[in-house]
């Protein structure tokens, strides 16, 4: 329209010159080709194998004291710290980071 491009839900004047584009909701995230992504899948799945049985665990327990529960959480943010500084999944990363969080939040109401 006069030289004017117009994006339009409604039905376009007579005489214009009109093109429809499909709009993907993709929250201006665009996926990697499927090749790329079963690729990536079986790099990770390969990683986690060759991980297997390296992976630490801590046994927290019951604390006896306020000040017992603060130690242990003080070790469980510093073996979640290690944890992270290694190669993992973004799962992996994104429990830690929950771990974390919560963690820290133990802490802080129990004035650490």
């Amino acid at each position: 329209m006069n030289g004017k491009t117009i994006y339009s839900d409604t039905q376009c004047p007579a005489g214009a010159q009109t093109e429809t584009v499909v709009l993907h909701d993709s929250g201006g995230v665009i996926s990697p080709p499927k090749a790329d992504l079963l690729m990536l899948m079986a790099q990770r799945k390969a990683a986690e194998r060759q991980n297997t049985g390296h992976q630490g665990v801590l046994t927290m327990g019951t604390p006896q004291s306020a000040s017992e529960e603060c130690a242990l959480l003080d070790q469980h943010v510093r073996y979640l710290d290690t944890k992270a500084r290694q190669p993992q999944s973004s799962t992996t990363q994104d429990w830690i980071r929950q771990e974390r969080s919560t963690a820290r939040d133990r802490q802080v109401a129990l004035h650490c």
